[in-house]
């Protein structure tokens, strides 16, 4: 776990909410978007291999 992790449960609920609007705002709407389910989680990765949640040179929105 992250140092921020350790504060008040609410605070860093809020904090990773807000990371994952972020990342949505940023590559929600890409083609190259996918989602995968790896040990019980549900992740958003990028099929360019570029790192989810930074907008590329690649990103094109669905028609």
């Amino acid at each position: 776990m992250q140092r921020w992790e350790y504060r008040d449960p609410m605070e860093v609920a809020e904090r990773r909410e807000r990371e994952r609007q972020r990342r949505q705002a940023e590559c929600g709407k890409c083609i190259y978007r996918a989602s995968l389910e790896w040990r019980g989680n549900l992740l958003e990765i990028c099929k360019k291999k570029r790192g989810y949640g930074r907008r590329c040179w690649f990103f094109e929105e669905r028609p």
